[in-house]
């Protein structure tokens, strides 16, 4: 009996090279896909981060600047609530019932040029006052609060720009020409990273002879009077923490309030500014 076979047939070289070619281009579309999905999720999440952070910063700033210049017993000079003040490290000095001072365009630890805020106030006698910190102030001992907010390269990563806060109390004086004691040693801390600047502006104005309201007439970064400013603006740009976010990968440059910035590694940056009354200064 004879056994018939057969033939079978596969596909060609031209149907296999055919079929490698479909498959590589479905292929390619998949990986765009992923790859742009994956790109605009890092965007929204490097977005949503810098949003958290602007919120975080712009609370705690207003908080305590807000504070600048009270004092629990208002019937008290000035000049005994704050008396002369020198800043143990940077060696500038307060003199006595001063209680804000600001540096403008200070050269910072890594080697850039910007602002500093100085400013004073006391504790409230309900112990609900905290510090930049975000520390409650001991209302066992009452105390005068010195505090610093600056901006410079962070020591574990230089390339990142980083907000400080620094905060020290001392002890109220009981009168006039007392020396204030520190309580304690100097304390410094990062608040927020990702800041590349920080601009600082002070608003001076004059009581509204009729109504009694303090105005601002105009703000400047270098008041010659310190006890005349009313208001504080501050301008700061943020900068997203992760890299090659911009369309098409390009480097890119952003202008906010007179400040531009530029990098070569294709971050997104945001600007914002902060309003602060300093309702406890007296024209």
């Amino acid at each position: 009996m004879k056994i018939k076979i057969k033939n079978q047939s596969g596909l060609t070289m031209i149907e296999l090279m055919v079929s490698l070619l479909i498959g590589a281009i479905m292929m390619t579309g998949i990986i765009t896909v992923f790859i742009n999905s994956n790109k605009t999720n890092r965007i929204v999440t490097n977005k949503s981060r810098m949003q958290e952070d602007i919120r975080f910063v712009t609370t705690v700033i207003k908080d305590t600047v807000s504070l600048t210049g009270y004092q629990r017993d208002a019937r008290l000079p000035k000049e005994q609530a704050f008396p002369s003040y020198t800043h143990p490290t940077l060696g500038f000095t307060m003199v006595s019932g001063q209680a804000l001072q600001g540096l403008n365009n200070q050269t910072t630890t890594s080697g850039t040029n910007e602002d500093q805020l100085f400013f004073r106030y006391q504790n409230d006698v309900s112990g609900s006052t905290r510090n930049c910190l975000g520390a409650l102030v001991n209302n066992t001992t009452a105390v005068n609060i010195s505090s610093r907010y600056f901006v410079r390269s962070d020591p574990t990563n230089p390339s990142v720009r980083t907000l400080y806060c620094e905060t020290q109390n001392f002890s109220i004086p009981t009168g006039l020409g007392v020396a204030s004691v520190p309580l304690n040693t100097l304390q410094s801390q990062p608040l927020i990273s990702n800041i590349v600047k920080f601009q600082i502006l002070y608003g001076t104005g004059e009581v509204d002879p009729t109504s009694g309201q303090k105005n601002v007439k105009f703000y400047q970064a270098n008041p010659t009077n310190f006890s005349q400013v009313i208001a504080i603006r501050i301008n700061m740009i943020f900068e997203t923490a992760g890299s090659n976010l911009t369309p098409d990968n390009q480097n890119t440059s952003f202008t906010y309030a007179g400040m531009t910035v530029s990098n070569t590694n294709q971050k997104l940056y945001r600007g914002t500014t902060i309003n602060i009354g300093l309702n406890n200064q007296i024209l």
